[in-house]
């Protein structure tokens, strides 16, 4: 049977680096006051997946120190993270403060400045989720001024993903037209490999069918777009 590729537009989002290397977390060079840039005194409390930074009157920040399980990746976060004054506004209602959104070059009246359907807050801080496990977009190179979508990739009966044939459509998105905020064009495609699942009877090819094995082997469960894609050289027969 003919090799092929499913893709599901589910509201459930992911990533790949091809060939990165391990990085090592770099702490925030300086917290500082969003509306003042004044250097703040503040107390940095570690958890499982992200790290809490804590000042009196201030906001807290929660910026996720795991990118998830299986990746090559360690979030960086913010050179710079901006503590907001408690009760400071926050028009777009995003988790960041205007005065925060000012500092990070993001829009204080859209929660997305960049339209890719994932919030300012999560592409800058990353997002710890409720099983204790986290997702960060930035450590897979986004930025909430570039556009981004994310892929997990899984496949079946020794069929892998072919990197080159990514590359490829890594490469036709980044031609993509439309300009980011950040000045430039295209759009930054990301695949995670979640490597081989076992499935003993043709692939589903419907949605429907599809969706039970997105949700057995998808890792993350995030609040953004993660879609999900099976590489197959096995096919259910479409109904006449």
């Amino acid at each position: 049977m003919q090799r092929t590729l499913r893709t599901l537009g589910l509201s459930t989002l992911a990533l790949i680096a091809s060939g990165a290397t391990l990085q090592k977390p770099e702490p925030a060079a300086r917290i500082v006051d969003a509306a003042t840039g004044e250097p703040i005194r503040a107390q940095t409390i570690p958890s499982r997946s992200e790290r809490v930074i804590r000042a009196p009157g201030y906001q807290d920040v929660r910026i996720v120190t795991s990118a998830g399980p299986g990746t090559k990746h360690l979030p960086r976060g913010p050179r710079e993270v901006a503590l907001c004054k408690l009760g400071a506004s926050d028009r777009d209602g995003d988790g960041l403060c205007d005065a925060a959104e000012q500092r990070y070059r993001t829009l204080a009246d859209d929660a997305d400045t960049d339209g890719d359907a994932i919030s300012d807050r999560i592409e800058i801080y990353g997002e710890a989720l409720p099983d204790g496990s986290a997702f960060s977009p930035e450590a897979y190179g986004a930025s909430p001024g570039h556009r981004d979508i994310f892929v997990y990739v899984n496949w079946t009966n020794r069929w892998p993903a072919k990197q080159a044939a990514l590359d490829m459509v890594v490469a036709a998105f980044q031609r993509a037209p439309g300009k980011n905020p950040d000045g430039t064009t295209g759009i930054q495609l990301h695949f995670i490999l979640g490597g081989e699942i076992t499935y003993a009877d043709d692939l589903p090819y419907t949605e429907e069918g599809l969706t039970p094995l997105r949700d057995q082997h998808l890792p993350w469960k995030v609040s953004f777009p993660l879609h999900y894609l099976i590489f197959s050289d096995h096919l259910q027969e479409r109904d006449a």
